[in-house]
């Protein structure tokens, strides 16, 4: 089969999730509406943010069932790549448009509201990792102990290590996590670099155009380092910027385009390894939802955007959801069963923490200084 049933186990969860937030029940989430937002790449988030819990589903459950975090469904673990790589071009894209086309930017509003939108939830997560790693080992500390302790959870809180030491001996305490803040490592890398990026906005197409070159060959000599790779994706977000104009087609012609790429990417041989082939469909995919595409509709549907609005949350606060999950299905004996659609309880709980913290956390924090 081109598409099998590891596929179709991740799409079929997505369309009851698109089908149950659709529902008026979860119409809290459209409060931050606004009508000039790309509502399809709302959409697209969501499917993104989707892809990566379910690898991170399948490697938790063997961390339980085997003590290892792994991962041996390839495909799964592939749609996760996919995510990761379209959520970096999303952010290069999004911030060099910005870039572009301001002057006098007020950079020191600019990283307040940075931080304000991503520190908040890591920090409530944090806390939440840490609490449960406490419960998980008894509270086992003597009063000489406290201090030990609180040193070992301090280095938690620094949002830009994806480094977590054991907290309270509790050898497993880094995969409450996931390891899903490397991603926001790479994030404040690029932010950290917009003031220079800044200065070549006036030449953009000749700068990105230039960039692309360097990564490219710069690549071929060492090898073609992960590092490099992640740092192409944001290169290759800011190229959208640039090329988007080129590619001004009838809405059909954009649909099909989409169809075609995403379809590409799906029958690609999953090995994990971000290459040129598929970079080339993640701009096409990319392009085409930047000037109106809309898979024929689906990525309108508000049961999608509104994951696509939560899909920070659903990142950063799934391995903890799905940790304390698996404890709970493990101690009803529930965790090895053999339906392996039980599995999606645990993903919907998470959805549904996810919209509230959405609510509750990311919200009041973006309202800071606006």
């Amino acid at each position: 089969m081109i598409i099998d049933f590891q596929y179709f186990f991740v799409f079929l969860f997505i369309l009851i999730a698109a089908l149950l937030f659709s529902v008026p029940l979860f119409s809290y989430l459209d409060e931050e509406d606004d009508q000039s937002r790309n509502h399809a790449m709302d959409s697209l988030r969501g499917f993104l943010a989707i892809f990566v819990i379910f690898t991170h589903t399948v490697a938790m459950f063997y961390l339980f069932k085997e003590d290892s975090w792994k991962n041996p469904n390839i495909k799964i673990g592939y749609l996760a790549g996919v995510g990761v790589s379209l959520f970096f071009m999303l952010t290069g894209y999004l911030f060099w448009l910005k870039l572009k086309y301001s002057e006098n930017l007020n950079w020191y509003k600019l990283y307040v509201k940075r931080i304000l939108r991503i520190v908040p939830l890591i920090y409530f997560q944090t806390i939440a990792c840490i609490i449960t790693i406490l419960i998980i080992t008894d509270f086992n500390f003597g009063l000489k102990s406290i201090y030990k302790t609180f040193m070992e959870a301090l280095p938690w809180f620094d949002f830009l290590n994806n480094n977590k030491t054991p907290i309270n001996g509790y050898k497993n305490s880094y995969y409450l996590t996931g390891g899903v803040l490397w991603t926001i490592v790479y994030e404040w890398g690029f932010y950290f670099s917009l003031p220079l990026l800044y200065l070549f906005r006036k030449k953009s197409k000749e700068f990105v155009f230039g960039l692309c070159f360097l990564i490219v060959y710069t690549n071929a000599i060492f090898e073609f380092r992960e590092e490099l790779k992640f740092i192409f994706l944001f290169v290759l977000g800011m190229l959208c910027v640039e090329i988007k104009d080129y590619l001004k087609l009838k809405k059909l012609y954009l649909e099909l385009l989409l169809l075609i790429a995403i379809f590409s990417v799906l029958i690609f041989k999953p090995d994990q390894k971000v290459n040129s082939y598929l970079n080339l469909f993640f701009v096409i995919i990319t392009v085409c939802i930047i000037n109106g595409a809309d898979l024929f509709g689906i990525l309108k549907n508000t049961g999608l955007r509104r994951l696509g609005k939560i899909s920070y949350s659903i990142y950063i606060m799934h391995p903890i959801i799905l940790f304390i999950s698996y404890m709970i299905m493990q101690k009803y004996n529930l965790l090895f069963a053999a339906n392996i659609y039980l599995f999606y309880l645990p993903l919907t709980i998470i959805l549904l923490i996810s919209s509230l913290t959405y609510k509750w956390i990311e919200i009041p924090f973006m309202k800071i200084k606006k």
